[in-house]
Formats: structure tokens, C-alpha cells, sequence
């Protein structure tokens, strides 16, 4: 299957960066420096912005350097969610337990939140917001570990992450033939429709997982994309319709090995701004960058299934482990130059813009709904790991 790069291209645009309404004390904190080499010693910043003391500093660690015992308290953690009775969106069928609200909450903002200037933020908060949950109501004693897909681009189904043991996150589905029209169909827009299917290829499984500690996992929505029409997702309705099912999976290796290298990861820093990075990262195409990178969303499809889903994916567990990778990056990339990158933003709202697309302020607003009692925030708030209501790094 070919499609034109270019056509492509020309239907995206090219974004401006957006430096918007930044305060002196925003200034001040961007302009300190931090440590220029953060994929070898971490994000240790130099000078911390005020109440992010390095006392006070919580480390989150790629999972295979965690103990047994930190993976355990983890994953029981993961459970202990799972099973907790949900505490918002009651009148929501479906909703069941505090796990499945942050599962509901992504696919109704799905069009607020993805291949747009809002992504990042809303997902860096997001991420933070599942693990004080973990940690206020589950007793978790450790902070939200990530992923890192670029150990495992060899050899997917033998990561620590992958390989069906009790340490792990489960592995692959059952083999489930796939269907004449390998092709999934997100039908978000035709544009991203063409770009998400470059590099859906054939999986490995595609039934339910049943190793590992979510063997019997239940999750309560999705699939979503590859049965709906653009008419019925404009019906909310549709988007949450309550549909019990296993957690699955299909990996994809092929993909892995041409993604998940060294010329990606060097390819994503190397950004020169937040414009290109984002296309780098959440494959907005522009004539100007070489290859096709798409991370965040190969991250997605080489796990398939649930995770291959762009509205319930939150359904897998991995997905905060996987965005917490996501976010890692963006972080890395932050650091490597503060004072021009800590709080640029790039986009509209819109998940294909418009020539009327309003571009993308620092003082516009993000919501995470009733998971948050603070309502809506400005994008400001959520750029900085330590800052706001974060305090936190990565080694």
C-alpha cells in the first residue's frame, strides 16, 4: 500500500512554535540549565525551581531496574485500582472501578488530546495524576516506572516488560488469524487514517492475553476505532458503549526492529524545535523532516490490541508505562536547551487544523474532568517536571 508523502504533507501544514504570555518567574526557571547528557545520568537538574527540592524529588526508573519487590508493589498496586469501586462518573455503565475512569476519561477527550498542541501536557498530567492514585489509594511506594522501547526493538517478546512472566506485564495474544483487510481503520480524519496505516502491519497474536500477572484482566470499553463510522463517533454515546472483554494483544516485531533503534532515538532529539519534535514524535508529516518516525504511536501499534486502539488504550496497563517513555523523551529534548525549549508549545486544538484553527496559547486550558478537583488548568502549568504539580525525573 503506497500514499503520497507529499499529499500528506500538504494537508498537515506546518505549525508554528508558539511562545505565548510567558511570566518573569516562567522566564527565570526556563533559562536555568540542566544537565546536557540526561540519557546517560538522568534529568538531575542543576537548580531546581522553588518547593522541588532534590529531597523531595521523586525518580522514575525504566521497569527492568527495579527490583522484584518495586515491581511487585507496582503491579499489586495496577490490581488494587483495578478492583477499587470508581468514585467518579457512577452514572457511566462501564465504569466500575477507579482504573476504568481514567480509561473513560481518554476516549471522551480523544479529539481534545491527540496530534494536536494539548497532547503532551494533558498526557504529562494525566500519567501523574494515575500515579497519586496508585499511591493515596493503593499504597504504592515508588513512583510511575517507564518503558523504554529502544532495549527492545530486537527482540519484543523477550523484553522483562513482555515476556509473560509474574514480572512482567503479560505477552502477546492468542494467534488469531487476521481478517482479509489487515489494515486497521482509526478514521479520525482521512489524513491520519492514511499515515497511521503506513506502518499497521500483520501481528503475531490478537486474542487475549493470558500470561502474567493481567491474565483475566477484564477491560470494560473499546475497541473503538476500527468499527466506527465519523457519524456515530460524534455520538458519545458510541464511544463509551459498555463492552466487557479480555485484554489482547499483537505484537509486532518487524515493526519494533525498524522503529525502535538508535537512528530513531537519535533522529527525535536532534529536533531543532517543538514544531519538528512533535511531528517526530506523533507523526504529523512535514516536508521537511527525512522519516517517518510516529514513536509515541509505534509504541502503540507494535503492542497492538487494546493498545493499538487510539481512544482505549488506557485499557493496557503498559499505556502508562509507554507514555511515561513518551514523556521521558519530551523531557530529555526540554533539557537539552531550557531557555528556548522549556515552554514552547506548537499547534491549535484541532487534531487537523483549519486555516480558522486559533493557535495554541500558554494560558489556554487542559481538563482532566473529576479526576482533578483543580478543573481546567493552563497548558503552562503541565511543562515543566518540576514545577507545578510535579517533582519529578528520570533515570
Amino acid at each position: 500500500m503506497r500514499f503520497s508523502l507529499l499529499a500528506i504533507a500538504l494537508l498537515c501544514g506546518h505549525l508554528p512554535i508558539t511562545f505565548a504570555s510567558i511570566t518573569p518567574e516562567e522566564k527565570q526557571l526556563a533559562q536555568r540549565r540542566w544537565n546536557s547528557d540526561p540519557l546517560d545520568r538522568g534529568l538531575e537538574a542543576r537548580e531546581t525551581p522553588r518547593n522541588c527540592t532534590p529531597q523531595l524529588t521523586r525518580i522514575r526508573q525504566e521497569w527492568r531496574t527495579l527490583s522484584k519487590g518495586q515491581k511487585t508493589n507496582y503491579i499489586n498496586a495496577v490490581l488494587c485500582l483495578h478492583e477499587k469501586p470508581s468514585t467518579s462518573y457512577t452514572n457511566i455503565t462501564g465504569v466500575r472501578s477507579r482504573y476504568d475512569e481514567f480509561q473513560y476519561l481518554h476516549i471522551k477527550q480523544t479529539y481534545l488530546i491527540h496530534f494536536n498542541a494539548p497532547f503532551l501536557g494533558w498526557h504529562r498530567w494525566f500519567i501523574r495524576t494515575f500515579e497519586k492514585a496508585l499511591e493515596e489509594e493503593c499504597g504504592y511506594r515508588g513512583s510511575l516506572p517507564y518503558w523504554n522501547w529502544f532495549l527492545d526493538g530486537r527482540n519484543l517478546s523477550a523484553s522483562p516488560l513482555l515476556n509473560g512472566s509474574p514480572l512482567s506485564f503479560g505477552g502477546d495474544g492468542v494467534y488469531i488469524p487476521p481478517p482479509p483487510n489487515r489494515f486497521a481503520v482509526i478514521d479520525l480524519a482521512p489524513v491520519i487514517n492514511t499515515i497511521w496505516n503506513l506502518t499497521t502491519l500483520e501481528g503475531t497474536g490478537g486474542g487475549c492475553v493470558t500470561t502474567g500477572p493481567f491474565a483475566g484482566w477484564t477491560v470494560p470499553f473499546g475497541p473503538v476505532g476500527p468499527n466506527l463510522t465519523d457519524s456515530m463517533r460524534d455520538n458519545l454515546v458510541n464511544l463509551i458503549r459498555y463492552r466487557p472483554h479480555c485484554l489482547s494483544r499483537s505484537f509486532r516485531p518487524k515493526t519494533a526492529a525498524y522503529s525502535f533503534n538508535q537512528v530513531s532515538q537519535d533522529a527525535i532529539l536532534q529536533s531543532p524545535n517543538i514544531t519538528e519534535f512533535n511531528q517526530r514524535l506523533t507523526f504529523i508529516i512535514n516536508p521537511t523532516v527525512p522519516t517517518i518516525l510516529n514513536l509515541h504511536g509505534k509504541g502503540h501499534q507494535v503492542l497492538g490490541g487494546e493498545m493499538g486502539d487510539v481512544y482505549s488504550s488506557p485499557g493496557d496497563p503498559l499505556f502508562y508505562l509507554h507514555h511515561a517513555q513518551v514523556d521521558r523523551i519530551w523531557a530529555i529534548w526540554q533539557a537539552q536547551d531550557p531557555s528556548t525549549r522549556q515552554y514552547a508549545i506548537s499547534g491549535t486544538r484541532d487534531i487537523v487544523p483549519t486555516p480558522s484553527s486559533s493557535i495554541f496559547q500558554l494560558s489556554d486550558t487542559i481538563d482532566l474532568e473529576e479526576l482533578s478537583p483543580q478543573g481546567p488548568r493552563p497548558i503552562r502549568d503541565f511543562l515543566n517536571t518540576k514545577a507545578g504539580p510535579f517533582c519529578y525525573e528520570y533515570v
